[in-house]
């Protein structure tokens, strides 16, 4: 997963301490960590924002969970084959770049991927009405984007607060936000303490996924515009080669980098 070296330590901002907040809550499957960074707002102001960012998200998985079935992603699953199932516009567009992302990895990223082997032919209509149907009974599953996707949510209400900069992380898919610089390092893919700096960023969208292959463990960090798509590239980009994913990325304006250690023979290295 991400480190972010900025949350031990004070902000780059001015010569004055600003105002800091920073709470964690459990939610979307992995704890949600937010920190927010404002010169003048006093901590009754930022103690508002910080709720509302937490309430946002909590909104997003009450539409998007794999496991409430009262939620969006829930009711779809149960639905019979191509029956109509009303979704909220969000849920409606997360489903459609989800499938965007599938065509253009030919299959790579695939929302679907649980039953993909017993539905080959699976896949998500959309209609006008702004209903979803599936087309065989293969379960839905929006654990590889959504999370990007609340990150990125609660990034647009950072924005709306002037001086305020932010640090959102959950699990690993993180958002620098403000005009505040944050250092970014990666942690090992073994995780045993040791951290690769990356470098300094202000507005930042990254997402870092562990993998493992034959011996080695493989950390994939994406950076893209969203955090959405960050999140979903990471599965991608640890699949693909850099040559079948070149235009892929070319597309959605990311870049990756990997790290891959083994234990047995004792190296960690970049080698992307």
């Amino acid at each position: 997963m991400l480190h972010s070296s900025s949350l031990s330590h004070s902000s780059s901002l001015s010569h004055s301490s600003p105002t800091t907040i920073r709470r964690a809550k459990p939610l979307l499957g992995t704890i949600v960590d937010i920190s927010l960074f404002a010169r003048d707002d006093d901590d009754s102001s930022l103690s508002e924002l910080s709720t509302k960012c937490f309430d946002r998200v909590s909104e997003i998985q009450r539409m998007m969970s794999f496991f409430e079935t009262s939620s969006d992603v829930g009711r779809l699953n149960t639905s019979k084959p191509l029956d109509h199932v009303a979704v909220s516009p969000e849920t409606f567009k997360l489903l459609q770049l989800a499938q965007d992302l599938y065509n253009n990895s030919g299959g790579t990223f695939d929302v679907m991927y649980q039953n993909r082997k017993e539905f080959p032919e699976a896949s998500i209509l959309f209609h006008d009405n702004g209903t979803v149907s599936r087309t065989a009974r293969a379960t839905t599953d929006l654990g590889g984007i959504a999370k990007g996707y609340a990150v990125d949510e609660v990034a647009k209400l950072v924005q709306t607060k002037p001086g305020v900069s932010a640090v959102i992380n959950a699990g690993g898919d993180i958002r620098f936000v403000g005009e505040q610089s944050f250092p970014l390092s990666i942690r090992s893919p073994l995780f045993d303490g040791k951290l690769f700096y990356v470098g300094s960023f202000t507005e930042c969208a990254v997402a870092t996924s562990v993998f493992t292959h034959m011996t080695s463990q493989v950390s994939v960090s994406v950076f893209a515009p969203s955090c959405a798509l960050a999140d979903s590239l990471t599965k991608v980009a640890f699949r693909m080669s850099a040559a079948e994913r070149s235009n892929l990325f070319l597309k959605y304006q990311a870049r990756c980098m990997k790290f891959s250690a083994s234990r047995d023979k004792g190296t960690q290295e970049l080698v992307q």
